[in-house]
């Protein structure tokens, strides 16, 4: 018996020595305490995504199974609950929320059925009939084939066998879990279905698990029309956060810690990969992106893809302007070292007090304006007589108090920090370091309030970083108004596009699968410790790989009865009204959306994108004047030429490699009308075949009403020689355009058929990555 004490106090000893000498520094509780942030809340080691409180002295009437609300007041038992979090911590030098919570609860249900069993307190008196009858309580209360039951069981024997180590209970634990527990340990259901879905000719993908959990090509045309519908400072900063997870695959932990110095760039010394990369319109350098890895994965350098360079690049710049004036006021109040947090604009009024214009405009106002100055001032004095603010009225104007005002943002800043200590930076603890970052130096910072969609009120003055609410918020992962509702985006079922912030992670990894990458790099390339999670994504590439594999080359369809209201659509709206995308092989995946698009970055992007398309084409004057230049100046003139010639200006049919943007067009755009000029070209625009159509159409009805002035008046043939020479250009264009198409593979979005499988779902954008990976392997036969 004295062995079974003194192993107790062993395992309580080294937990509670290790909390004091590696996690209590920027640990805002001590041991004692009965409750302990988690998530957002948290401090120190407990920082992370999620809300929640662990709290030891009660367990609630509302945990299933739980009859009335039970106080502990046995402090071996608390501390033995404390320790456990503690020891799970340690194994991995990370815990999640969900984690800590999950196995406080399964604790609390050990103590529940202790007492009720024994009347004994003491954890040393946990056996197998205590832990068999917490589960059973448990269990009875839950929902048939409520999928949570398995994994709490798991949870549950690992509870035990972690506590069996250490031999501290009268009798060795042995309860035994009789359901599948579903975590990444256990292989054995998910390689049996890997083998089953080798052996299918047909996929149901309706019933394919995970498939929720991937970027669909809807959601994803829909993040993409957000860039130019976004309005508001704190959207258009939290979409670029969104669209770096989708490039990088970060945990959006990881992604709101990131720093803005985070870019690590080095210099390409061998100069053959160096031409090539400049030869493909890439940057001539590689670029990276330091950052904490979540779950124990320690600091590490996410090095990027050649071709997303341009555009992480351009989402740092981005983000840094649109923060720099709250990086401004950040700076302010820590060189006055928090003395008071108003902003400086309003400490420079000569007065103690502040009209409620100037609080509109520094402290906290309204993102609508369907009222005008009114509404926002109302707005405004609501907020702060609600916060119990006094104000005072002078020559019809109204003021409040400095001190008041103070008082009022420095509580907006605790409230979202939740802590006293540390002010204004982010502090967490991995591997046993503690990290801690000012918010000035975070890349991704609000201002409070500012990406709500429902409410409009945004606290000016307050810049806080992200979190995953806010993210799951914005992307409609909850209850609460998302982006896609706010500009009316959905999905080709006409539900609102919802995702959540780890879906592009899920996405990434899944792409890693199809392209066959070994176990131990996807591990390396997604900041991951443990390679075994891999198998997960393995299911999904099988297939994703059969879909790519069913995917027809397009056949055109002659139809000469085009619906106007196409014609008048932009290409995303093509692509979702038509349900299809056409793809060049002669393109990667990005260059083709791009194209279909018109999204291109830059001009070198642009200058690849008609150096690769010339087979097709596209750039007929172009290619000429390529190869005429390559012939007689060499390749570098050639290559100058069509970088000089890169402009592509969108156009409402095809573009312009004239500048038309800066210098405006000298021949009033007579390109649009059918008439030929020599600074017009095709790209492919996914909506361009239905213009050209409907301009076609337009003329041929111009010709006859032209052949019947003629009829009438000789002198008006100059008309109907214009028309006609214009209805010629447009069917050349017609042709050009149905050729190249005639060229490519079109993935039908919504459903597809062939003569092997019927019903193939093409989706997701992993179907179209296992497209363009299995044509790249049959190029390379």
């Amino acid at each position: 018996m004295d062995n079974i004490f003194q192993n107790y106090a062993s395992f309580i000893s080294e937990q509670k020595t290790f909390f004091e000498s590696n996690l209590s520094k920027d640990f805002h509780h001590n041991w004692d305490n009965d409750a302990w942030n988690i998530g957002t809340y948290g401090t120190g080691w407990l920082k992370g995504s999620g809300k929640g409180i662990l709290t030891f002295d009660n367990i609630s009437d509302r945990m299933k199974g739980i009859k009335s609300k039970i106080i502990i007041n046995s402090k071996e038992y608390k501390d033995f609950m404390k320790s456990i979090i503690v020891a799970i911590y340690r194994k991995k030098q990370s815990i999640s929320t969900t984690v800590a919570v999950a196995n406080l609860i399964i604790l609390k249900r050990w103590y529940n059925s202790l007492l009720e069993l024994t009347d004994r307190k003491h954890p040393i008196y946990l056996n197998t009939e205590v832990i068999h009858h917490a589960m059973d309580l448990y269990t009875i209360s839950s929902k048939n084939n409520d999928s949570n039951v398995a994994d709490t069981l798991g949870r549950c024997v690992s509870l035990q066998n972690l506590i069996n180590r250490y031999a501290f209970c009268l009798t060795p634990l042995n309860f035994q879990n009789s359901t599948t527990y579903s975590n990444n340990s256990n292989y054995t259901r998910k390689a049996k279905e890997l083998q089953n879905l080798k052996e299918q000719d047909f996929i149901d993908d309706k019933n394919i698990e995970d498939k929720q959990k991937l970027i669909t090509i809807d959601t994803f045309l829909n993040i993409v029309n957000l860039i130019h519908k976004c309005e508001d400072r704190g959207e258009r900063i939290l979409l670029n956060l969104v669209i770096l997870l989708i490039i990088t695959g970060f945990r959006s932990i990881e992604a709101i810690n990131l720093r803005k110095d985070s870019l690590i760039r080095r210099e390409i010394e061998d100069l053959d990969t160096k031409n090539r990369l400049i030869n493909k319109g890439l940057r001539p350098y590689f670029l990276g992106i330091k950052y904490i890895g979540a779950k124990g994965a320690g600091e590490r350098i996410h090095w990027l893809e050649p071709s997303s360079v341009p555009l992480v690049e351009t989402i740092f710049d981005t983000v840094k302007d649109l923060t720099q004036p709250l990086r401004e006021h950040l700076i302010y109040l820590r060189v006055n070292k928090f003395s008071s947090y108003l902003p400086k604009e309003i400490e420079l009024i000569n007065s103690d007090f502040v009209e409620l214009d100037d609080i509109d405009r520094f402290i906290i106002g309204t993102k609508s304006d369907n009222r005008g100055r009114g509404g926002r001032r109302d707005k405004v004095r609501k907020t702060l007589r609600n916060a119990r603010l006094i104000s005072i009225k002078k020559d019809r104007q109204e003021f409040f108090s400095k001190a008041n005002l103070n008082e009022f943002v420095a509580q907006s800043f605790i409230d979202d920090q939740n802590q006293t200590t540390n002010l204004c930076t982010v502090v967490w603890n991995t591997n046993q370091k503690n990290n801690k970052i000012p918010y000035e130096d975070l890349l991704f910072i609000h201002a409070r309030g500012s990406t709500n969609i429902r409410r409009t009120l945004v606290y000016k003055s307050t810049p806080i970083p992200f979190d995953n609410k806010i993210i799951n918020d914005f992307l409609g992962a909850s209850k609460s108004v998302s982006i896609f509702q706010k500009y009316d985006l959905k999905e080709s079922n006409s539900d609102y596009t919802r995702l959540t912030s780890h879906i592009p992670r899920h996405n990434i990894n899944t792409f890693l699968a199809i392209a066959e990458i070994a176990d131990h790099l996807q591990a390396m390339l997604m900041g991951r410790i443990d390679i075994t999670q891999n198998q997960h994504y393995k299911h999904l590439a099988i297939e994703h790989l059969k879909t790519g594999a069913s995917v027809l080359p397009y056949t055109i369809q002659e139809d000469r009865t085009i619906n106007d209201e196409l014609s008048e659509l932009t290409p995303i709206e093509v692509i979702k009204r038509i349900g299809s995308i056409h793809l060049s092989q002669n393109l990667d995946t990005e260059l083709n959306l791009k194209a279909n698009l018109h999204t291109f970055d830059n001009k070198y992007e642009k200058s690849n994108f008609i150096k690769m398309s010339f087979q097709e084409d596209l750039f007929e004057d172009l290619k000429a004047a390529f190869d005429d230049i390559e012939n007689d100046e060499g390749s570098s003139a050639a290559e100058e030429m069509i970088f000089r010639h890169t402009n592509l200006h969108p156009l409402k049919l095809g573009s312009c490699t004239y500048d038309v943007g800066l210098w405006s067009c000298p021949y009033g755009v007579k390109c649009q009308s059918g008439e030929s000029c020599s600074h017009f070209t095709l790209t492919g625009r996914a909506d361009e075949i239905y213009k050209i159509i409907a301009l076609k159409n337009k003329l041929e009805r111009l010709l006859i009403e032209a052949e019947e002035i003629v009829l009438l008046n000789h002198e008006r043939k100059g008309v109907l020689k214009k028309v006609s020479n214009q209805l010629d250009h447009v069917i050349h264009l017609e042709k050009v355009t149905k050729k190249s198409l005639s060229n490519k593979n079109t993935i039908n979005i919504y459903a597809g058929t062939n003569n092997k499988i019927e019903s193939r779902h093409i989706s997701t954008l992993a179907d179209l990555f296992a497209f363009e990976h299995l044509a790249q392997k049959e190029l390379s036969k």
